[in-house]
């Protein structure tokens, strides 16, 4: 995993946007 991405991923969880939904609780999860 790529620093950009999980920062990505922090974003998305914590504004709770996403494109989709199960990427976001993927993301959040992993």
């Amino acid at each position: 995993m790529d620093q950009i991405d999980n920062r990505i991923c922090t974003v998305g969880c914590s504004l709770s946007f996403f494109k989709n939904l199960i990427d976001l609780l993927l993301c959040c999860v992993g």
